[in-house]
């Protein structure tokens, strides 16, 4: 039988309070025995129309299962087993803000609806405390139905394909889960700033459209634990109850649209987030922690003496010394790779201009030694992918489905982009020989394109295609190649007639076109044409953003985009209803749809008068221009607006992550992204487009082991000096990852630094704003020390204390021995029972000797001359509380007496400090553990 009755019909709801701005509004509904929840947003026409409900809102229908508000209850695997609620039991109107209570077991939940003077994002905030000593939950959700049903379009950080998955906030990069269907959209964003002091368990931010529970799409966010079941995928189950402190806080942030488009609502949530913490954050300068000559300085010379894969190697192949820096893929085989990752081209031109810039003679030799390298590959247009060195042999496709595809198109182009920067260097070699690359390149494109403007992605040896990925977002790639070898030949038809000293009425050049060249460009750009409007018609309006990566890397899925398919609803996550994306062909899209409408700008217009009206003809310019940055704006939700506090690895600021199925900070690609972020920043005119660019350039040498970092950002390096891993955070988890080699790491960083510094030097200037491009932040000063402060444990966020361990992060207000947990305030006065530092204790009421740890409280001063302080616990001499001065050593110390009831301990002082206490547990035997309790300095 299937779980929802006939749709009832139900008589009509009792608005209890409502509260509004003129463009959004929010309801509370009384509805059976409890209140509900509406939201709203004011469509075109001047209605109010319904967006968000609760799950138990009688517009939804009828259930089998009666709604019970409890933070433990749920399904055996997944979130729920029934509409969840906690059945408010009143609700109150007080301005602009509507307050709603519940009593649930020992917990009282409080939420609140805050709506702005102006605007449509709603402020909603969720507290929930108990008087439990033992406070366990199995989740807190703020948890809304979409009213309007199934929707047309989604957005979610990742994916969670299976019934009992959640998406956990390891993907909290630019958090935002997104629904539209028509008109009407909803946007949850997380508070990061709340979330930031307030996060005792994990959480996440999870969009069900299938949840079984309630006939309509949730979508919730709140603390719940989750478990790594997948690369990279969570889930959640009803073992997962977690202890948690006696008080819980929660914000979002929820923008409703009743006048929304496809794309519009992601392009607003990028823009939020950065404008709420992208911008604030940009002005720490981090992660670039010296100037970007001091990184090449560092990074180069290590690269070329890289002991695990030989470092630098030359030799004589066929009559031409050539170089490079093998990767850590292919070791054994010293494989230097011309791929959409590993671009040893694009390395080469950032040495040659790093080079250039500092006077070393020796890197620009060598970046010409590497791109011999890159010319001497075999074929016309068609070349295999990877040199295998201590073979001097080639291998064909890097990244190969299947053993058919030798030659990789997409690649293909990347490295003609590249061979045509290198074109852009006065004393570019061999550059007859660059050029004639180029046009090889470009003509095979021609001739694999397709009538429907797509490319294929492979080809075998033979040159026929292989059918998989064949009509993808790949497609981009080679778009952005025929689009920028349109521009490199105009530019050079206004620079043959600039030297001949011509110009137009219009200031450009007034350039003669002979009927063969103008027959040439106007052919050239209408392939350009064919291949946007591919790109925009079928790749992003459902965001197919598959490419490679998306399928065939880390992260493998089934592709069923093959044999000429678009798409197959197959591959999409039947819950979050998003396909699987990754934000290579994002970017990629964006810059073939944004170079592609330049191409009825008016320097071609000067250049084929009357043609350049037919090449764009068929296709307006704002669409194409619209959809290159909705495209962008969804790359921009996989950058991280936020040092995330949970993270410790290393320093998230700036970074990028991969897909919606891996796990990866701080990833390579960044380098690339940030030279398209800043061009769209500067040809727009908008200075967050500018600082997104230049934060992850910044964040792509995040990971370099540098010694000269006083930040220390990536505290525990896994590499030698000069060198970085790809990525972390890759499996999904708080992780180091490997190294796959200069391409993808610091020579990507650097060659992504020299971009931004040759196109817009150290300043960048829009109109009425200015970016620094290569800043130095001021040296990290520790904050003034804390003047006679009490540590009495009675908020359990333990401001400035630096925890790190397996126990309880929080204090205990355990009550299963008398603890003597008492302070009598000087003078006399109410006895309080305070919270206490356990270390052992599980807050479920039991201990555990097996956990270990410290906590270490701010600096501080003290006047006194003594300090006092509760000390239980064990005895042993791995278990204790010590007393520091500032370069850390000890100066008083004390332990328990093998017995839990704390007793007060005196220590005296000669000076005033500064000082910090530090609990620490390193024993995980019998007594193995320390109690706490008041301090007072």
């Amino acid at each position: 039988m299937g779980l929802w009755l006939a749709m009832m019909v139900v008589a009509a709801p009792q608005v209890v309070a409502e509260i509004s701005n003129g463009s959004i509004r929010a309801r509370a509904v009384r509805s059976g025995g409890e209140i509900v929840e509406e939201l709203a947003a004011k469509d075109q026409g001047g209605v109010y129309r319904t967006i968000l409900v609760s799950a138990t809102h009688p517009s939804l229908g009828a259930r089998y299962l009666e709604p019970k508000a409890n933070l433990l209850r749920g399904s055996e695997s997944g979130l729920f087993d029934s509409a969840p609620t906690f059945r408010f039991s009143s609700a109150k109107a007080n301005g602009r803000t509507l307050t709603f209570v519940s009593s649930i077991g020992d917990w009282t939940v409080t939420k609140q609806v805050a709506l702005p003077a102006k605007g449509t994002t709603a402020e909603v905030t969720l507290h929930a405390d108990t008087g439990s000593p033992y406070p366990q939950i199995r989740y807190l959700l703020s948890t809304y139905a979409f009213a309007p049903g199934k929707p047309d379009e989604t957005f979610a950080p990742g994916l969670r394909p299976m019934d009992g998955d959640v998406i956990g906030d390891h993907f909290f990069r630019s958090p935002a889960a997104i629904l539209r269907k028509g008109r009407l959209a909803a946007t949850v964003m997380p508070d990061l700033d709340v979330l930031r002091e307030n996060r005792p368990i994990p959480t996440i931010l999870d969009l069900d459209v299938k949840s079984g529970v309630v006939a309509a799409p949730l979508v919730s966010y709140g603390f719940c634990d989750y478990r790594l079941a997948g690369h990279v995928r969570f889930s959640h189950d009803a073992s997962m109850v977690r202890p948690t402190p006696w008080e819980l806080t929660l914000r979002s942030q929820i923008r409703l649209d009743a006048d929304a488009t496809p794309g519009s609502p992601v392009s607003a949530a990028s823009n939020y987030m950065w404008a709420r913490y992208g911008h604030a954050n940009f002005g720490k300068i981090l992660p670039q922690t010296m100037p970007f000559a001091d990184y090449a300085r560092l990074c180069y010379p290590a690269a070329f003496h890289e002991k695990d894969t030989g470092g630098w190697f030359e030799h004589d192949l066929n009559g031409h010394i050539v170089g490079g820096l093998p990767s850590g893929w292919g070791l054994g085989e010293g494989w230097v790779s011309y791929q959409c990752w590993f671009n040893q081209l694009r390395s080469a031109w950032g040495l040659h201009w790093w080079g250039k810039r500092l006077g070393e003679k020796d890197w620009v030799d060598k970046s010409e030694k590497m791109l011999n390298l890159a010319l001497a590959a075999p074929g016309r247009g068609v070349s295999p992918t990877t040199y295998m060195s201590r073979t001097k042999t080639w291998k064909g496709s890097l990244v190969s489905p299947s053993s058919e595809c030798y030659y990789d198109i997409p690649s293909l182009a990347w490295k003609g982009i590249w061979f045509l920067r290198w074109l852009k260097f006065d004393d570019c070699p061999h550059r007859a020989e660059v050029e004639k690359r180029v046009k090889d390149i470009h003509n095979l494109m021609l001739r694999v394109q397709r009538a429907d403007g797509s490319f294929p992605s492979w080809l075998t040896r033979d040159l026929k295609v292989v059918p998989l990925l064949d009509r993808s977002a790949q497609s981009a790639l080679p778009a952005w190649f025929l689009s920028e070898v349109v521009d490199f030949e105009i530019g050079r038809l206004i620079e043959q007639a600039r030297s001949e000293k011509s110009k137009s009425a219009n200031g450009l050049s007034d350039v003669y076109v002979g009927a063969h060249e103008s027959e040439q460009l106007e052919d050239e750009c209408e392939h350009v044409i064919r291949a946007s409007t591919f790109i925009y018609s079928q790749v992003i309006p459902k965001h197919l953003y598959y490419d490679f990566e998306t399928f065939f890397s880390c992260s493998p899925k089934t592709c069923l985009q093959a044999g000429g398919i678009i798409d197959d609803p197959r591959m999409w996550d039947p819950h979050s209803w998003q396909p699987p994306q990754n934000n290579l062909s994002m970017q990629w899209s964006a810059e073939a749809l944004f170079r592609a409408k330049s191409f009825s700008e008016p320097y071609l217009n000067c250049l084929l008068g009357e043609k350049a009206k037919y090449v764009g003809g068929s296709v307006a310019r704002s669409p194409f221009s619209a959809l290159a940055m909705t495209a962008l704006d969804t790359m921009n939700l996989y950058q991280t607006v936020w040092p995330i506090s949970y993270r410790k690895v290393a320093y998230t600021y700036g970074g990028f992550g991969v897909q919606n199925s891996d796990g990866e900070y701080n990833d390579a690609r960044q380098s690339q992204f940030g030279a398209t972020l800043c061009d769209f920043g500067a040809q727009l005119d908008r200075r967050d487009l500018f600082e997104r660019g230049v934060a992850a350039v910044r964040a792509s040498l995040t990971l370099v082991n540098n010694p000269n970092d006083p930040f220390h950002l990536y505290p525990n390096p896994n590499y030698p000096v000069g060198l970085e891993p790809e990525n972390d955070g890759h499996g999904g988890t708080d992780e180091q990852n490997g190294r796959s080699g200069f391409d993808w790491a610091e020579g990507s960083g650097l060659a992504g630094a020299a971009e931004l510094l040759d196109k817009y030097g150290e300043i960048y200037h829009g109109n009425g704003w200015s970016v620094k491009i290569d800043a130095v932040p001021t040296k990290p000063v520790s904050p003034a020390p804390l003047v006679d402060p009490s540590f009495s444990f009675t908020d359990w966020r333990m401001p400035g204390w630096e925890i790190e361990g397996t126990f309880l992060h929080w204090p205990t207000q355990s009550k299963r021995r008398n603890f003597g947990s008492r302070y009598v305030p000087p003078g006399g006065g109410e006895v309080r029972i305070l919270p206490f530092i356990g270390t052992a204790e599980d807050g479920r009421g039991g201990f555990d000797d097996t956990y270990t740890g410290t906590m270490t409280s701010p600096r501080f001063c003290t006047k006194r001359g003594e300090i006092t302080l509760l000390v239980g616990g064990g005895s042993g001499k791995d278990v204790g509380v010590e007393l520091l001065d500032d370069e850390g050593k000890q100066v008083q110390l004390a332990h328990g007496g093998s017995d839990e009831m704390m007793h007060w301990v005196t220590w005296k002082v000669s000076g005033s400090g500064p000082y910090r206490i530090r609990i620490f547990d390193r024993e995980t035997g019998p007594w193995g553990h320390i109690n706490v309790g008041f301090i007072q300095t």
